[in-house]
């Protein structure tokens, strides 16, 4: 009867919606980059107006959605560096997180806007502060995701590229959004 239909479809509702969780690529990606987990990510990017204004950006996701109340905006130094700024930036982060003064839980990866030398500055700055998360690289251009000790070119429609893709692309907004 109409009971037994509606119980049916509340079902199948429930199971659609923990689908799109599991496709989301949180666990794929925690798998293929060999970490713990990707339910908390944080995107950074660094933008400017003009060689002006510089303004890092830090977005947070959870289990593979925009998390608003976790974003940051950080107004950087004027220089025109991109790898200096962004070495700023992960900087800032870091020792927030490591001095105890962002409430905010530490993420389980950090996604970088950028490729290698971005990469590299970030490691940089996490180092130097001890902070020890998990960074990749997501260089725009040729959508490779770039590791400390590899490259991954993961197809248009793997799940867990696109994550990473929705990260960095909301990094950038939001930056540039200032």
């Amino acid at each position: 009867g109409a009971g037994r239909d509606a119980t049916l479809v509340d079902l199948a509702m429930k199971n659609a919606r923990r689908g799109d969780r599991t496709d989301s690529g949180v666990e794929f990606l925690a798998s293929a980059l060999d970490i713990d987990r990707a339910y908390r990510i944080e995107g950074f990017d660094v933008s400017h107006a003009g060689g002006r204004d510089v303004v890092g950006s830090d977005v947070c996701f959870v289990d593979g959605s925009a998390h608003k109340p976790g974003y940051r905006r950080k107004k950087l130094t004027e220089r025109n560096d991109d790898y200096a700024n962004m070495r700023s930036l992960i900087r800032w982060r870091a020792v927030r997180a490591v001095e105890g003064r962002d409430y905010r839980p530490d993420p389980d990866l950090l996604v970088i806007d950028g490729g290698d030398a971005q990469l590299t500055a970030a490691r940089e700055a996490l180092d130097a502060v001890g902070w020890t998360v998990p960074a990749v690289a997501l260089a725009k251009a040729e959508e490779r995701v770039v590791t400390a000790d590899r490259t991954y070119d993961w197809d248009d429609t793997d799940p867990k590229l696109r994550l990473l893709q929705r990260v960095r692309d909301e990094a950038h907004r939001f930056a540039s959004q200032y």
